[in-house]
């Protein structure tokens, strides 16, 4: 390949950013069938701002933000609101306050689903009119199926997400999984939050790292033709590098020079660049094929090296920099920034430099209102630095919002994986013995299912174990890999949702034929015990799941929600039977509960990326 080809390969990679802008120009989605407001917990919260403006005449304006919480377990009420934030308007004391709101809603009949309400240390603590919030919510639930949930916060709003983002010539590591499956399910959020949302991979492919590596690779006689594994192969170059660069440094300063003969054209190393990337590609697709990942972009740092040159010669001409001893460029212009370095003293450009080219290219191509990098918490001075200088050369407008949302590592026995150090596990090698830890509990507890049903179920609940695993932890935190609580039936994993789903479908099927439930009207449904209402009053508060996790950007707390509605079916499951309710009213409405369960448990797992099996 030489530098036409490069010519080349920029070209196209232009073309496929032109033709992911027109697609997401053209994208068509289908919105929520309802207003944020007529969600029944989003209801409930302006009844409760009602009366309290009521009491106290107050405007919207005045009234401070006030949570409903769920109580703690020895309080008896729905849901609990603290008086707390309003004691500094209205110069009372909480629990007055909590009182005077008490005293109105007693003598009020204007509330759909305030029945009643106490005065608890300074909190309003709320009694539902049971029977229609428990309507309400399960006809909403069925009304409005995949699409329940969602709010239209970002409707038509425009996200770039950047994820994954693995550096050609080495295999992807269980590090990669947080910023892929994070990533992945922001995206899906977003979506579900009417944004349009533009994927992309922003591969590693290019540093003065591929100095040394192609120096390394000219001098060994690795064929990566004939290799059975050739990007493991080049990660063991790149490791046996490493060693012996500290032993000799002159070897460094070789890749160093390499990396400039690269950067200025040199049509044989870029043909060897170009292979090994593809190679490189190739081997990530079957990763994200696995994970049921998709981008709209798979556009690498090398395609910003032009662009790159004229972020130098602005900063230059700004006066945002000055020339060092060395030659390097250092930028020392930026308040709040000690200096940093946008172009070393031989010429070549840095990771940095080719961010701000990428960020000002994804302004003028997409005109984003969002612009999001999921990338791990260590890189936390680079986006400050990078979000300083582009702010600064009005590289993004004012009112784009950039971010990095940053993840904690994944960690085994408390260590870092390092490739440099060859301590690395792949993450094909993770899915692969997940599957195999799956299948050898499936093959032991479901002789019955033929050899095709358990390696596709074990396919759907290894995969699933691995993503949920991830996700279910604080995205700030390091993850500690640990398998036993990946794969655990008691809880907190993917597989005890999975089973849970099962179990509901497994029910719903020997229930037969279920479309005279679901044709029943709001007020013809009924209820008869309390865990049949905590289980609706469950399913209420899942919009404001979706909200929050989405704009804390925390999938840990959709996992947390569901493993909630998880347990309190299975309690459900264990109490009541369903197929035994003499009551024909009664039964036609149990069904209806299971069946906006189940539809708010595969909403949320098909948001976390995570399969249903059809049987476990």
């Amino acid at each position: 390949m030489c530098m036409s080809d490069f010519q080349t390969y920029l070209q196209k990679t232009a073309q496929s950013i032109e033709d992911a802008r027109e697609e997401l120009n053209g994208r068509e989605r289908t919105g929520p069938s309802v207003s944020w407001s007529e969600y029944p917990i989003t209801a409930i919260q302006t009844e409760v701002r009602q009366a309290i403006m009521s009491v106290f005449d107050l405007t919207p304006d005045q009234l401070p933000d006030l949570e409903i919480e769920i109580p703690p377990e020895h309080i008896q009420a729905d849901f609990a609101v603290a008086m707390f934030p309003l004691a500094s308007v209205l110069r009372d004391s909480p629990q007055n306050i909590a009182e005077n709101v008490v005293s109105y809603v007693y003598h009020s009949n204007e509330f759909q689903y305030l029945a009643s309400a106490e005065a608890i240390q300074g909190y309003f603590n709320i009694y539902l009119n049971t029977l229609r919030t428990y309507q309400h919510v399960l006809r909403q639930v069925l009304m409005l199926g995949e699409n329940y949930g969602v709010h239209p916060q970002f409707e038509e709003q425009r996200i770039f997400l950047e994820y994954s983002a693995p550096n050609i010539a080495k295999p992807m590591s269980i590090g990669h999984l947080r910023s892929t499956i994070l990533g992945e399910v922001l995206g899906r959020l977003y979506e579900r939050g009417g944004a349009r949302v533009i994927r992309d991979n922003h591969l590693g492919d290019w540093g003065t790292q591929f100095g040394s590596l192609l120096y390394v690779y000219q001098e060994s006689d690795l064929d990566l033709e004939k290799s059975e594994d050739p990007i493991e192969e080049l990660k063991n170059l790149y490791v046996s590098f490493t060693e012996r660069a500290k032993e000799d440094p002159e070897l460094k300063e070789r890749a160093r020079k390499m990396f400039k003969h690269l950067e200025e054209g040199d049509s044989e190393l870029i043909a060897m660049w170009q292979k090994i990337r593809q190679l490189s590609i190739d081997s990530f697709e079957r990763v994200y094929e696995d994970l049921d990942v998709n981008f709209d972009l798979v556009v690498g740092e090398s395609y910003y090296l032009p662009q790159a040159r004229h972020v130098i010669e602005d900063v230059e001409e700004k006066g945002l920099a000055h020339r060092g001893e060395n030659g390097e460029l250092v930028v020392d212009s930026l308040e709040d920034f000690d200096t940093f370095l946008l172009e070393k003293g031989n010429g070549t450009t840095l990771y940095l430099t080719r961010d701000v080219a990428a960020i000002a290219d994804r302004e003028r191509v997409f005109d984003p209102d969002k612009i999001l990098y999921v990338v791990g918490n260590e890189q936390a001075l680079h986006f400050q630095q990078l979000f300083g200088l582009a702010r600064v050369m009005d590289y993004v407008k004012s009112d784009t919002d950039v971010e990095h949302i940053g993840f904690g590592l994944v960690r085994t026995g408390g260590k870092k994986m390092s490739t440099r150090k060859g301590r690395l596990v792949t993450l094909e090698d993770v899915l692969e013995e997940a599957v195999n830890r799956a299948r050898r509990i499936i093959e032991e507890k479901r002789v019955d299912l033929s050899d095709e049903e358990r390696e596709e179920i074990a396919r759907q609940v290894g995969y699933g174990a691995v993503i949920y695993h991830d996700l279910r932890h604080v995205r700030t935190k390091d993850v500690d890999f640990n398998w036993d609580q990946m794969l655990s039936l008691e809880g907190e994993s993917a597989v005890y949702l999975q089973y849970t789903a099962v179990r509901i479908r497994s029910l719903l099927e020997n229930l037969g034929n279920t479309d005279y439930a679901l044709n029943m009207s709001a007020d013809q449904l009924t209820l008869e015990t309390s865990i049949e209402f905590r289980l609706a009053k469950h399913l209420s508060l899942y919009p404001w799941t979706l909200a929050n996790a989405l704009n804390r950007h925390t999938p840990h707390i959709l996992c947390t929600y569901l493993e909630t509605l998880a347990s309190l079916f299975n309690t459900f499951y264990g109490s009541v039977s369903v197929r035994n309710t003499p009551d024909r009213s009664l039964r036609a409405s149990r069904v209806v509960l299971i069946l906006a369960v189940f539809q708010t448990l595969e909403n949320g797992l098909d948001i976390l990326n995570v399969p249903v099996p059809d049987k476990l």
